[in-house]
């Protein structure tokens, strides 16, 4: 090719580059575009060709993409240190780097080059905000395929590329940036709505109290926290309690369920999903780490998470931020000792441990959770349901409560929905005799069922009685074991006829 018709076909390829490369979107389509140009006209005969990625934390040039593909010189995904290599002179040089005739090795990739019998190369960079990102690699077989008359064109395709990446680059981080909102606005909405429909903590029972006492402390420091629990006991709350305390209630509360998510999922759910890059445009996902920056993450059910993924919550938590409150539906010692737990996060949280007894523990503050649920079941329906029968109180002070806190307001809220009257009855609640006393309420008459939570209750606390010496007061008694005043226990055993 003559010079005059090669210097008319360089600044033609410029020209295609500039006006191709502005409707790129990504990297990875704008260098497959510029290969496509180069290589359609082909002044150089063009054998091979390579995209380079800087990684300037390990100063090595890693192999994004080869053209072909099949007896590549490098694999893809390859290291090339930048020390001692071409792609290294033409980054700090900030010009290309060219070998006009290769006939002995005297950088890194020469020694691999001459081995497939390249004779000249070229090593393109391209920088975006003045830092290097990449370098475009060209070789031919053909001694003196590029020459020093060529530097001229390769310096205008380096600024040019180097523009076009800039612009796609600030284009991905609006476009993150963009996403990051959504996600987050969706997630607030959502938690917005979780908030304003979550019971508060009611009750006086003394191991409740004990819990939310130290619950208070813990709020006004930033150490995380482990609550223990069974389902439905009100972790939640008291862990809202301590956000809402802290210095941190000006954020979101940032709440997972570990036990809804798959547990090959969680780890990125947690900590996000770095294989996404600009490169190829996809947008890597916020991490709830992230997201929960300056905040309180929940982690709930925290057994049910690979050991694996625990042990990055760990590292997690030691960074302090953002705080990290976690929960578990049994004893923690207990989850350690059968490898559900990870003993390096459990010993993170040994001094701040907080224990929330099951409902059936605490059965003096049902009374008090009774009339909250009513009231908020009426504000929520608009209904003007007042109170509970006699009879059916003494149904709720006998039942065992298997879901604790939360299956007694559902008991509560459905009762409300159902009572046309200010007063709910038994058979409003009578779906749990059915479930627990294993009966079918069919051949059940009224009676029947107040008899049989008599019954189941009279037992219950005959057993307790017996357990404890017929003691009733004091840490080793009857009330205490059952989570119940002295005053009530004993107006309830002298209506039983126990005393």
């Amino acid at each position: 090719m003559k010079q005059r018709d090669k210097r008319l076909t360089l600044v033609n390829i410029l020209y295609k580059i500039s006006t191709v490369g502005s409707f790129a979107n990504t990297l990875d389509s704008l260098f497959n575009e510029t290969l496509e140009l180069l290589t359609e006209q082909d002044p150089f005969d063009i054998e091979r060709a390579g995209l380079f990625v800087i990684d300037r934390s390990s100063k090595n040039a890693i192999t994004r993409f080869l053209r072909p593909l099949k007896g590549a010189i490098f694999k893809e995904g390859s290291s090339i240190p930048l020390e001692g290599s071409s792609i290294g002179l033409s980054i700090s040089k900030r010009a290309p780097y060219l070998k006009t005739s290769l006939n002995s090795a005297g950088t890194f990739e020469e020694q691999y080059l001459i081995k497939a019998e390249i004779k000249s190369y070229v090593v393109i960079p391209i920088f975006v905000k003045n830092e290097p990102m990449a370098t475009l690699n060209l070789a031919s077989k053909r001694d003196k395929a590029f020459t020093e008359d060529d530097l001229e064109f390769f310096s205008q395709l380096s600024n040019q590329l180097s523009l076009l990446a800039q612009n796609i680059n600030e284009l991905f981080q609006a476009k993150q940036k963009y996403e990051r909102i959504i996600k987050e606005n969706s997630y607030l909405q959502e938690e917005i709505t979780r908030e304003h429909s979550f019971y508060e903590i009611v009750g006086k029972n003394p191991r409740l109290t004990e819990a939310i006492e130290r619950a208070r402390e813990l709020a006004y420091t930033d150490e995380p926290v482990l609550i223990s629990g069974e389902n439905g006991t009100g972790k939640e709350s008291l862990a809202r309690l301590i956000h809402r305390l802290s210095t941190r209630r000006g954020r979101t509360f940032i709440k997972i369920d570990c036990n809804e998510i798959q547990p090959s999922m969680i780890k990125f759910e947690l900590f996000g999903q770095n294989e996404s890059n600009l490169f190829c445009g996809k947008i890597k996902r916020k991490s709830m780490i992230e997201i929960a920056a300056g905040s309180t993450l929940f982690l709930n059910s925290i057994e049910t998470t690979p050991l694996e993924v625990q042990d990055a919550i760990f590292k997690a938590v030691l960074k302090g931020d953002p705080r990290i409150i976690l929960t578990t539906t049994a004893e923690p010692a207990i989850l350690v000792s059968k490898k559900f737990l990870h003993d390096k996060l459990f010993g993170l949280f040994t001094k701040n441990i907080l224990r929330v007894p099951p409902l059936r523990e605490r059965k003096d503050d049902i009374e008090e959770l009774v009339h909250y649920f009513i009231r908020k079941a009426n504000k929520k329906y608009s209904k003007n349901v007042q109170d509970v029968e006699n009879d059916v109180l003494e149904y709720l002070l006998a039942y065992n409560w298997p879901g604790n806190v939360s299956e007694l307001e559902n008991t509560i809220e459905r009762a409300v929905l159902s009572a046309g009257k200010e007063m709910i009855q038994l058979f409003h609640v009578a779906s749990n005799v059915k479930r627990y006393l294993k009966s079918d309420l069919t051949t059940l008459t009224y009676d029947g069922i107040k008899n049989k939570v008599k019954e189941y209750e009279r037992n219950l606390l005959k057993e307790a009685l017996e357990r404890t010496s017929g003691k009733i007061y004091g840490n080793d008694g009857c009330a205490k074991l059952l989570g119940m005043r002295p005053t009530t226990l004993q107006s309830r055993l002298k209506t039983l006829k126990l005393i």
